[in-house]
């Protein structure tokens, strides 16, 4: 069961925290837009908040460390990203804040009035969207693997040290579980109900789906305004977005199926969320004239998030960057981009190579 405290410690640390964190990221893409976005503020702390759990994480999953030490070792880290980030950005926040409010109001003032009733269709359809999963429950064949990986790290202390089918007790993590090691998305997933005081599949399968869903559209909300030139035709395309993924079900490889479905899984998170990310800062490198080093800084920390989720983000976040590395390269003549390009996803190289020697 999740308690009124269960749900203040979700907010806490799903919400607040994460929001937080994006602050850090978020100053270098207004230096370039000259506003604030609260939706890439979000989805820029979410990831901060991954790529911490991933930095200490994997070297102490392959130590055999207890799950308490590695649960000690995030809480500082966590804690020290959240203090530094409150003293760097707290002068002129509230003042920020006041402007984004007021660009909303404004923005949806100067929309005529079918696009009004869009915008409204389309926040309607989201929200019903991400309300499916807190009354209807769906399984799926992976949550037996790593859902049971992340009961194991609360119940039993230890990681990735118990087989997740049969609970016979293993020396070191032994076939799909390797790729657990370089991605350990389900011990991140015990972290945090650890802190929220819930269970991880309570945690996943509840709390997970409200807020991940809004985000996935939040991240495609951001690609659509800064591609459209036209901002006023924002409220139809997010409107035909949400109709068309709530009706793509023709199979579980599909958009509406990996966001509406199974978001909680990482291949999910990592699919609908990180990799639209990815895309999205990539943009501003190949297309801006002028960069600043956070551009970068929040390329490689997006990248260390893609390597906590999923193998599937350790192949493909490099071969995203190198095309559009290769492009730039071809179009432009210019090798600085590209160069930075390839050292922000050094670590999903690094995870990945680890995770093909480990076989």
């Amino acid at each position: 069961m999740i308690g009124p405290v269960n749900v203040l410690l979700i907010i806490l640390f799903l919400i607040v925290v994460p929001f937080i964190l994006g602050l850090l990221l978020e100053c270098y893409f207004e230096k370039i837009d000259g506003k604030m976005m609260l939706s890439r503020c979000f989805a820029l702390g979410v990831s901060v908040m991954l790529a911490a759990f991933q930095l200490v994480s994997v070297p102490m999953i392959i130590k055999a460390a207890k799950f308490t030490t590695l649960l000690y070792a995030f809480s500082i880290l966590l804690a020290a990203l959240v203090i530094f980030s409150i003293f760097k950005n707290a002068k002129g926040i509230k003042e920020k804040l006041i402007k984004v409010a007021s660009n909303i109001k404004a923005n949806f003032l100067e929309y005529e009035k079918e696009q009004k009733i869009l915008l409204l269709l389309a926040l309607i359809l989201i929200a019903l969207q991400s309300s499916l999963l807190l009354v209807k429950m769906h399984t799926d064949t992976d949550d037996c693997r790593f859902l049971a990986e992340s009961l194991e790290a609360t119940e039993r202390n230890t990681l990735l040290i118990t087989h997740p089918i049969t609970g016979e007790p293993l020396y070191e993590p032994i076939g799909e579980m390797r790729k657990d090691v370089s991605s350990p998305y389900p011990i991140f997933i015990s972290a945090l109900a650890v802190l929220t005081g819930t269970q991880p599949t309570v945690l996943a399968h509840l709390a997970f789906p409200v807020l991940l869903i809004p985000l996935a559209y939040a991240v495609l909300y951001m690609i659509g305004y800064y591609v459209l030139t036209d901002k006023k035709q924002l409220p139809l395309y997010m409107f035909i977005l949400s109709v068309l993924i709530l009706f793509s079900f023709e199979s579980i490889y599909t958009w509406g199926y990996t966001m509406l479905a199974i978001i909680w899984q990482g291949r999910s998170i990592f699919s609908v969320i990180i990799l639209p990310l990815v895309w999205y800062i990539l943009m501003h490198i190949f297309s801006e004239d002028s960069l600043n080093i956070g551009i970068y800084i929040a390329l490689f920390t997006v990248s260390m998030a893609a390597s906590d989720l999923s193998g599937m983000g350790l192949m493909m976040t490099p071969l995203t960057g190198g095309a559009f590395a290769l492009t730039y390269l071809i179009k432009y003549k210019k090798i600085l981009r590209p160069i930075g390009i390839g050292i922000c996803i050094l670590p999903c190289l690094g995870y990945l190579a680890y995770y093909m020697l480990a076989w």
